[in-house]
């Protein structure tokens, strides 16, 4: 199968949406910002992905007198139309300071997608792992040099 169906037979596409949310607001109305937005996606068929909270970061430039901004990042399969009224909801919420909505790929699945994070994360720890022992054959050489370095330096001739 090429992508997933939903459940009227209409193809579904891959999404990104990242959306920053105003910091001063509780995690309590944060919940519900994002549980109104997965619950949108849902209710018409679509699939969420993968939820990514990356918290208050500094943001590039200010928004509504904000320096900060809590980024949420949903991937998600849905149809087209979804996309309008999400980003209508956004635009009428003061608590959604920006968003920004990107199509990944035009016929995706489930399947495909958590195929994709499974070889990410396998990825993230392999280059982990090699940077650790790089770094620790980095130490062992530079215990070895340090004897020698200290003879030349003191030397009276």
């Amino acid at each position: 199968m090429i992508g997933a169906l939903n459940s009227k037979g209409v193809f579904m596409r891959r999404y990104e949406t990242i959306f920053i949310l105003d910091p001063d607001i509780s995690e309590e109305v944060r919940t519900q910002v994002l549980e109104r937005t997965t619950g949108m996606i849902e209710a018409t068929g679509g699939q969420i992905a993968k939820i990514d909270e990356w918290g208050n970061r500094k943001l590039a430039y200010p928004i509504a007198k904000k320096v900060r901004g809590h980024y949420i990042r949903l991937d998600y399969l849905c149809e087209g139309d979804l996309i309008f009224e999400m980003e209508r909801t956004f635009r009428l919420d003061d608590k959604v300071l920006k968003f920004l909505t990107v199509l990944l790929d035009k016929f995706s699945s489930l399947e495909k997608i958590e195929a994709e994070n499974i070889a990410a994360e396998k990825a993230a720890a392999e280059a982990a792992a090699a940077l650790e022992n790089a770094r620790d054959r980095d130490d062992d050489d530079d215990d070895d040099d340090d004897d020698d370095d200290d003879r030349n330096y003191h030397r009276k001739d």
